[in-house]
């Protein structure tokens, strides 16, 4: 393989693998108070209000 082939394969790489890194280590870093969840949410596995219990 040619010497451009070569750094052509590592700048890849390298971008794939800093990409992966930089979002495994944003993923890890977030602090809990910075995630929000809706408070009602739906999942329909209870009976609502409406329904009578199985």
């Amino acid at each position: 393989m040619m010497l451009s082939g070569w750094i052509l394969l590592v700048v890849s790489w390298g971008v794939i693998v800093g990409l992966c890194v930089f979002c495994v280590v944003k993923v890890l870093t977030t602090q809990r108070a910075n995630i929000h969840a809706p408070l009602e949410i739906d999942t329909g596995d209870l009976p609502g209000p409406h329904e009578p219990g199985r």
